[in-house]
């Protein structure tokens, strides 16, 4: 019923990844025999390496939009010019119909005038 797609699971597996390490981080250094500055440390240092890696994964999913955003640019673009090729091609198609169709009447009130002088 519930299909993710490959972005949003990656997504959040990066975020339950982070968090299961933040958790684990913390588990391990409360439990570790060691004195309240060498913990506080140890917290500050591993909340430092948490910061630089969610600061990595933003600019990495900030990337990721950017080049997602460009491809779907390009793809509008690319639609827009094969539309508008094919309404200049329907314009000139109707336009050489429209042609033809006004000088068959031209040639045919030129051969109705013609046979009623007769």
């Amino acid at each position: 019923m519930f299909q993710m797609s490959e972005k949003d699971f990656a997504s959040g597996f990066l975020a339950g990844t982070l968090v299961g390490g933040v958790v684990a981080g913390v588990t391990a250094l409360l439990f570790a025999p060691k004195s309240g500055e060498e913990l506080r440390g140890d917290i500050a240092n591993q909340a430092d390496d948490l910061a630089q890696e969610a600061k990595k994964q933003g600019e990495k999913l900030k990337d990721q939009a950017e080049e997602a955003g460009q491809k779907a640019a390009d793809k509008a673009q690319d639609s827009f010019d094969k539309a508008k090729d094919s309404v200049e091609k329907g314009a000139k198609k109707a336009e050489k119909n429209f042609n033809e169709v006004k000088d068959s009447v031209k040639d045919t009130a030129e051969n109705l005038k013609d046979s009623v002088k007769k």
